[in-house]
């Protein structure tokens, strides 16, 4: 009889051990699967952002602005929570650009239809979105700005 006791108390602190062993590895996989989707956002947002900060810096010729503009375009027209807007400062209508801007909004994707004069170059810079909110999602660029190289 008290052989059968102690193999009881074994038995149940066999199958004790087993689900605690179980629960620690359930609860391993689902911390693991939050941890590669933080990750995957992470790389979706530098990708995205790739599209745009490659045409960043000084001296930059029109043909890349250019490409910058239909980019941000093929962005604003994909991504509705974080949509790019962009300025121009320092440069004249009808010399440094020609074209018209649509800025976007909650609804509208925008439109971009500036096209830069060759002859000039550009610096192009740009900002990331410290929160979300709007048309924002934070970590990805939020605005461009172009301006005349001098």
């Amino acid at each position: 009889m008290e052989n059968a006791s102690k193999a009881l108390i074994i038995a149940g602190a066999i199958l004790l051990s087993i689900l605690l062993i179980s629960l620690g590895i359930m609860v391993y996989n689902n911390a693991k699967g939050t941890i590669n989707n933080a990750n995957l956002d992470q790389e979706t947002i530098q990708t995205s952002n790739e599209k745009i900060t490659q045409y960043a810096g000084i001296g930059v010729s029109a043909t890349q602005v250019n490409a910058l503009m239909t980019a941000i375009n093929a962005n604003n027209g994909t991504n509705p929570k974080a949509r790019i807007t962009v300025t121009v400062k320092g440069l004249t209508s009808g010399k440094h650009y020609s074209g018209t801007y649509t800025p976007p909004t909650a609804a509208a994707a925008g439109s971009v239809g500036y096209i830069f004069s060759n002859g000039y170059t550009y610096n192009v810079t740009y900002t990331v979105a410290t929160a979300t909110g709007g048309m924002a999602t934070q970590g990805y660029v939020n605005a461009v700005t172009v301006e005349l190289h001098t």
